[in-house]
């Protein structure tokens, strides 16, 4: 089975042009940012020619004439250069937050499809960055980066032309110094890429621990494992401090050798010019003082697009290794596939078949073995087991959260692969034993898979789900915010809410993954009350490790290491003295438990 989990590793190529495909819908707002950004840069290089203009006619030949206008020329030229960069910043801006915009959405979508086996193949908090943090890159190499790189190269052209067409002469320095500053960006750029890298990926297992930190706090404190949790943070902390400091101390040195070379730049043309002067005196041809100033101002501007660039090799090194992680997101494709002739389920019957089903999470281990079962249309079925016998994975099988890797699973006889993923999906409702809650209010909580239900329907399925007592008792009723797992509910409560939550969707399918399996004896048989109503005129798979839970059904099936190993009613399993016999012995009989307490107790003492 194909993993669609695997690290995509792209070039740098593909990765721009990953990223520029999702920015073109907004082209038109770079187009205007990055004219502005070319308009403004025009602006400051025509400031030296004016200053060489004030020079040599006005302080040189004593000409004011044109004093005010050279000098309110070049005010004006700071004003425009000003409009104009803040026209680029404007819809530079603008133009990266509509692209991540699309591109967040397009991800999140991405992650909604994606089958468990992408979840489980990496951590919440390495998604959780993707998601995040490495999108906030990408939007600052659209917004910033990106066009200082644009910027950069425009001011090196700009300024080589200017050289060439007034002072061809100098375009020695000029071209000896190009390739030393691209050198030394594309040194820099070798460098600190697979430090970005390794940065990014820290910083995603950071998120993680911390993610996990809060959401087993409880644990944490009551295995008083406080300074554990503390050193493996500080331990990943620090691994990602001293890879920022690394990549700082190569970027830190960069800038001040680019300006270093600049500055030689500089000397060279006042040394070239400053002879040209000296010896035009005798001849009446060479540069004057002002061109020299002039030129000597060009050069020192190259600080700009040499600063400048030096930024866009950051970013770009930057967004190689963030837009690499974001695109595996925008890239990857759910191994759930839905046929492209596939048919919406109506009205099911709810007629559910195993034919000769096997499954692996990998090649190396198989979870379930050639699982054969059927259930008919109303039918109630209990699946035992204990721990990793397979069960929970069998039922995740049918509404397609994986896909069995050899077998069949029939609907109403027909492939479960036939039909639509929602209309499947829909037709199933499922009473897990972790129920998860979400941070809204109970209404939203219950109405979560119908969203436009009544307020009618929703108190009446809490009423038959016991839940809506409770509910009333709270200030705020049904508006009543809860935790993100309800942890301002009992076990029992969460429970409730959970089957009120099935009720409302009206599956014709419920699955009942050891939904009584955490609470006590009392909430238990509260709980099993409210299932009464939801189990009537349905189809239902109870997996349980209970033997009182497993009696509720018409058929029993037992499960051991991944393969149905007995099934038949109560009294028939029992007549077989097999592995469910000796399950229910340890459960129900009283001598048994009575002898495991003994045990225990001998072993507390």
């Amino acid at each position: 089975m194909e993993n669609t989990t695997k690290d995509v590793s792209l070039s740098s190529l593909q990765i721009q042009k990953g990223i520029f495909h999702y920015a073109k819908a907004d082209w038109k707002y770079y187009l205007v940012g990055i004219f502005a950004m070319f308009a403004g840069v025009q602006a400051n290089l025509f400031q030296p020619l004016l200053i060489q203009k004030i020079i040599d006619e006005i302080i040189i030949e004593g000409n004011s004439e044109n004093f005010i206008l050279y000098t309110l020329g070049i005010f004006g030229l700071a004003v425009v250069a000003g409009i104009f960069n803040y026209s680029n910043r404007y819809f530079n801006d603008k133009a990266a937050e509509k692209t991540i915009f699309n591109l967040r959405n397009i991800a999140f979508e991405k992650l909604q499809h994606q089958s468990l086996r992408y979840y489980n193949a990496q951590s919440t908090g390495q998604i959780i960055s993707k998601v995040t943090s490495d999108m906030e890159i990408i939007k600052s190499y659209l917004r910033r980066n990106f066009r200082l790189g644009l910027n950069s190269i425009y001011y090196y052209t700009s300024i080589g032309l200017i050289i060439y067409f007034t002072q061809p002469r100098f375009l020695i320095v000029f071209f000896l110094l190009l390739p030393l500053l691209f050198g030394i960006s594309l040194i820099y750029a070798k460098k600190t890429r697979p430090l970005f890298k390794q940065r990014r990926r820290e910083y995603g297992e950071i998120s993680n621990l911390v993610q996990e930190s809060i959401g087993s706090i409880e644990t944490i404190r009551a295995y008083t494992q406080e300074d554990y949790e503390l050193k493996q943070f500080e331990q990943k902390n620090q691994e990602y401090l001293d890879l920022y400091i690394k990549t700082e101390v190569i970027r830190r040195l960069t800038l001040p050798v680019a300006l270093l070379l600049v500055s030689f730049g500089s000397v060279a043309i006042l040394y070239i010019g400053g002879l040209q002067i000296i010896t035009s005196s005798s001849s009446g041809n060479g540069i004057t003082i002002g061109q020299l100033i002039q030129f000597n101002l060009y050069m020192l501007q190259l600080t700009t697009p040499t600063r400048l660039l030096g930024n866009f090799i950051v970013g770009y090194t930057q967004v190689n290794v963030s837009g690499n992680r974001v695109l595996e997101i925008v890239y990857s494709e759910s191994e759930i596939k839905e046929d492209d002739n596939a048919e919406i389920l109506t009205n099911p019957a709810g007629g559910l078949e195993f034919v000769d089903v096997n499954f692996s999470y990998d090649d190396n281990y198989r979870v379930l073995s050639n699982v054969s079962l059927i259930t008919n249309p109303g039918e109630k079925i209990a699946i035992l087991g204990a721990t990793g016998s397979g069960k929970t994975t069998l039922i995740q099988l049918i509404p397609r959260f994986f896909d069995p890797s050899s077998g069949l699973i029939k609907i109403d006889n027909k492939d479960i692969r036939l039909y639509t993923l929602n209309s499947l999906r829909q037709a199933i409702g499922i009473v897990s034993q972790d129920t998860f809650l979400f941070s809204r209010s109970i209404r939203d909580n219950i109405s979560f898979g119908k969203p436009n239900a009544t307020e009618s329907e929703i108190i009446s399925a809490a009423k038959v789900a016991k839940a809506h007592e409770y509910i009333m008792r709270f200030p705020e009723a049904y508006d009543t915010i809860i935790g993100e797992r309800g942890i301002t509910l009992s076990g029992g409560q969460q429970q409730r809410l959970s089957i009120a939550r099935t009720l409302l969707i009206n599956p014709k399918i419920l699955i009942l993954d050891d939904s009584t399996s955490s609470v006590d004896a009392q909430t238990e048989s509260e709980i099993q009350e409210a299932l009464k109503t939801l189990l009537e005129n349905r189809t239902t798979i109870i997996i349980t490790q209970k033997i009182s839970s497993a009696r509720l059904a018409d058929m029993i099936y037992v499960m051991d290491q991944g393969e149905i190993v007995e099934k038949g009613t109560h009294e028939e399993l029992n007549e077989l003295k097999g592995l469910y016999y000796e399950i229910y012995k340890t459960q129900e009989d009283p001598k048994i438990r009575e002898e495991l307490l003994t045990i225990l107790r001998r072993s507390t003492s």
